[in-house]
């Protein structure tokens, strides 16, 4: 029980933060409703084309996503028939970046408030999270690796 009071005491900031982000994706998520704007279906179907055989004709030239998306959007389609998993996921690890550079900024020094509120009220890319995009998955663990290495000095 210490251990966790312990870990509370040092990092209350980075625990709250993230929670208000979760609370603010999944608002926005409600009023919004999951309205896909075409990324992931696009996936999930050059996956069904890599793994199926009966289907012919070229890869979408219209749009270009990655192999690892593909794979990644096609497997969960396959198993769950939807991208919630993956939207949850998305969520997750947004609301995971914007604590730990919100720490980080506290730790510096600086007004972290300003930046909480920038990421939250940044409605663009508030929907790229919802969507699930590509860049919803990149972007937070290029931060959290930027970040780790910033920290421990590399």
């Amino acid at each position: 029980m210490l251990r966790i009071s312990t870990l509370y005491k040092k990092n209350n900031l980075a625990i709250l933060t993230f929670f208000i982000a979760m609370l603010c994706y999944f608002l926005y998520n409600y009023f919004r409703g999951f309205g896909w704007d075409g990324d992931s279906f696009i996936s999930a179907s050059q996956f069904q084309k890599l793994i199926g055989s009966d289907l012919y004709g070229l890869l979408d030239g219209a749009a270009h996503p990655k192999l690892l998306s593909i794979i990644v959007f096609g497997i969960i389609y396959q198993f769950t028939g939807g991208f919630y998993v993956l939207t949850i996921i998305s969520v997750f690890l947004n609301a995971l970046m914007i604590s730990v550079i919100i720490k980080w900024i506290d730790q510096e020094k600086g007004v972290w408030i300003i930046a909480l509120f920038g990421f939250l009220l940044n409605i663009p890319w508030t929907k790229i999270v919802i969507n699930c995009d590509n860049p919803a998955f990149s972007m937070p663990l290029i931060f959290l690796v930027s970040i780790l290495l910033l920290m421990i000095n590399i």
